[in-house]
């Protein structure tokens, strides 16, 4: 009867992720999750952000943008995906001294409604599938011209009765030149990473042991910024070692607004005043590897906390698909 569970969900979770998680003969690997968008900024962008990574999405993309990050933020994000699939993710970076910055982060994946049937076709319950990651993250910038960054993780699949679990590194390089106006990037990801997996406990009297390699995955990345670093341009490669390559265009417009600040000096009273110039407003289009992605941005400063909400739109990769969504809620301290 057991058996007839596993088929069952096996077939069913193998559509679900092939369908969607593939593009062309790609995809259906161990660790897929983890090349999904997880920041709405990112995939409106296409995903072209290996060279953009600041802050918080450098978890992601590339873990040395994190050292771009000066303040305590956190970020949350939902989706909502086709084929009952879900897939969340909740962040914090913690600034530190010289120009470092270490990050945690928690990644959650899995296909919802999926009924276990008995051999007899009767419901017996839901059948568990989800994954989840959680990250250690550090970066830093070691000179005005380059930063580097580590990303430490650990990752559980829990398949019906079945968990298999693994640890990973992730490396990322990112160069800044012309003043920060033009960036390029360089991530490795999935190192060292492996399911290891065994029936035996499931069936209790017979099974089996194999092991499911997480594709090595790289990506290269450029990005160039221009009147006065409203517009972004951004582009992407990404080739793994079970796939075939993947292109990521994308671009970014933001709008700016002026507004003056009082401060007082700590150490003569003297109340100060300057015109502070800060993101507001954006838009973004891009294109990731046969979908159009579309999106939107807004950014708020109040006091000495900052709002940060982004929404993202990604069309259907294949007919018969519906379109991503994306919402990411970043909070700020100062």
């Amino acid at each position: 009867m057991k058996t007839i569970h596993i088929v069952l969900g096996v077939l069913l979770i193998g559509l679900a992720y092939s369908s969607a998680l593939a593009d062309g003969e790609n995809g259906g690997y161990a660790g897929e999750f983890l090349k999904y968008d997880f920041s709405a900024r990112a995939l409106g962008m296409g995903g072209a952000y290996t060279a953009v990574a600041e802050g918080s999405a450098g978890i992601r993309y590339n873990p040395a943008g994190l050292s771009g990050a000066d303040h305590l933020q956190a970020g949350f994000t939902y989706s909502k995906l086709t084929l009952d699939r879900r897939l969340n993710y909740a962040e914090i970076l913690f600034p530190l001294p010289k120009k470092a910055v270490i990050g945690l982060s928690w990644v959650n994946a899995g296909v919802g409604d999926v009924k276990q049937r008995n051999s007899n076709g009767e419901v017996v319950g839901d059948l568990k599938n989800n994954q989840n990651s959680f990250n250690i993250t550090f970066g830093r910038r070691i000179i005005d011209l380059l930063a580097i960054g580590v990303n430490v993780r650990y990752v559980q699949y829990n398949y019906a009765e079945l968990i298999a679990s693994t640890m990973g590194i992730d490396f990322g390089a990112m160069g800044y030149f012309m003043d920060g106006d033009l960036t390029a990037g360089l991530k490795v990801s999935n190192i060292a990473s492996k399911y290891s997996w065994d029936t035996g406990n499931y069936y209790e009297t017979s099974g089996t042991t194999y092991d499911e390699d997480f594709p090595i995955v790289y990506r290269f990345g450029a990005a160039y910024r221009f009147l006065g670093k409203s517009i972004t341009a951004a582009a992407d490669y990404e080739k793994d070692t079970k796939n075939d390559g993947r292109l990521h265009i994308g671009g970014e417009y933001w709008y700016y607004t002026k507004s003056e600040e009082s401060s007082v000096d700590d150490f003569t009273g003297e109340v100060k005043t300057k015109t502070a110039v800060r993101k507001f407003l954006s838009a973004r289009l891009g294109y990731d590897a046969g979908s159009l992605t579309f999106g939107l941005g807004l950014r708020r400063r109040m006091g000495k906390f900052a709002i940060k909400l982004d929404y993202s739109f990604a069309t259907g990769r294949q007919d018969g698909l519906s379109p991503d969504h994306l919402f990411t809620l970043g909070i700020g301290y100062y």
